[in-house]
């Protein structure tokens, strides 16, 4: 369990730095555990493929000591000199802690329902230009109030994946009022 409890930790941090909330990494591991228990893969596999961190070598190489964190005090051997590592410990322990209680819910089957209408996120979550250029899906909804002073966009992309399977009909008119 420790493997998972790092990995969510780690991809949190990869997604909202160290200056985000353990609320909205719950947020994301939430959305991540629905889309693994859709495709019918494990939350560890669906997570390595999904964020990009994971996915993109060069985003690894950008930032390898996001990889190094681990469930000690130690500072990561790539820890950037411009930030402490003393005043940033605390809050990837708060990220550590949080993932532990969500990997434990897991484990036991508990499914996560935070922001439940929100089943994608990426993207800045407030550009000016309510960031719908990062959607993603032209039918995408921005998914608001998941949690104070988001880090990152959340979406509904249900309209996404009935636009698919209706291959290029309109979606229904409640679907694109925000209803469901």
């Amino acid at each position: 369990m420790l493997d998972l409890v790092l990995l969510l930790a780690m991809t949190c941090v990869a997604e909202i730095d160290l200056q985000g909330s353990p609320d909205e990494c719950v947020i994301m591991w939430s959305i991540n555990e629905r889309s693994a228990e859709r495709r019918g893969v494990s939350l560890e596999r669906h997570t390595r493929q999904f964020n990009a961190y994971w996915r993109n070598a060069r985003a690894r190489r950008g930032r390898p000591w996001i990889e190094q964190l681990d469930a000690t005090d130690r500072q990561p051997a790539d820890w950037p000199s411009r930030r402490s590592w003393e005043r940033e410990r605390p809050k990837w322990h708060r990220y550590v802690e949080a993932a532990e209680r969500f990997a434990t819910e897991h484990f036991k089957g508990q499914q996560h329902t935070a922001c439940a209408r929100a089943d994608d996120y990426g993207g800045d979550p407030d550009d000016g230009k309510h960031a719908d250029d990062a959607a993603p899906c032209a039918q995408a909804r921005r998914v608001r109030g998941c949690v104070a002073e988001a880090r990152q966009a959340y979406w509904d992309t249900r309209p996404c994946r009935y636009a698919r399977r209706r291959k290029g009909r309109s979606i229904p008119a409640t679907l694109a009022a925000g209803r469901p």
